[in-house]
């Protein structure tokens, strides 16, 4: 009904740019259409986002898709959502629900699983967005950015309060010249990595990848309302990961 794009050139860049994965608040699939075929691909469920670590720490790609997918039907009010279906975030009131519980505390996990792993670029928010100031706020009391991360922004606005560690750039004047920008890093940071020589990955067997999984999901399931405890645990299940 809606006629979704097919294509996209900012997407297609973000494909040549081969990044270890992508975290959107978007509905569509145009990110699935530029994923590795065996990326993981985690929507807001309460399963899904227990896998965070695993995926993140995985050599694959993933896919973090923080408010829901087109063909989550259910009302954020459905009991099954109460108990961890996945859900479209659309309003104030469903942002709400997403953020509070089990699901807020493993949404909160998964987030740092990322911040422990990867460097990461905000692009298509306003440096004045409430809700990214509000998890910055969270972010620079709570946990840190390991690596060093980039917030991109439009000429002219005023520059947010950012946590350690992140950058704001200013590069352009209108999100339409974000495709020539990001083309242009692209074909930079290409002229100044090294390729890697290629050496034979660890293979682990059927049954190390089951031990491996089960240990996750006791961690996971561990009953502590401790956000303490519960980052030590993703702390761990990165350490077993690797």
């Amino acid at each position: 009904i809606l006629q979704p794009k097919t294509e996209s050139p900012v997407h297609e860049i973000l494909k040549k740019m081969k990044l270890c994965g992508f975290i959107t608040t978007n509905y569509d699939r145009l990110i699935e259409m530029i994923l590795a075929p065996n990326a993981y691909i985690l929507t807001n469920s309460l399963d899904k986002l227990k896998l965070a670590s695993t995926a993140v720490n995985s050599s694959n790609q993933f896919l973090i898709k923080l408010h829901g997918d087109i063909d989550d039907e259910l009302p954020p009010d459905d009991m099954l959502v109460a108990n961890g279906a996945p859900f479209m975030v659309i309003s104030r009131a469903d942002y709400t629900a997403l953020i509070q519980g089990e699901r807020g505390n493993a949404l909160r996990l998964a987030l740092y699983s990322v911040l422990q792993k990867a460097s990461i670029l905000f692009l298509g928010y306003r440096f004045a967005d409430p809700d990214i100031q509000l998890n910055f706020d969270f972010l620079s009391k709570y946990s840190m950015f390991s690596n060093q991360s980039w917030f991109v922004g439009l000429k002219g606005e005023d520059i947010p309060s950012v946590p350690n560690n992140v950058t704001t750039l200013q590069p352009i004047s209108d999100w339409n010249e974000l495709c020539n920008w990001l083309e242009e890093l692209h074909k930079d940071v290409g002229k100044i990595i090294t390729p890697v020589p290629k050496t034979e990955a660890y293979k682990i067997s059927e049954e190390d990848k089951r031990a491996l999984q089960a240990i996750i999901e006791y961690i996971y399931g561990l009953e502590s309302d401790n956000l303490c405890e519960r980052i030590l645990a993703s702390i761990l299940i990165g350490e077993l990961l690797t």
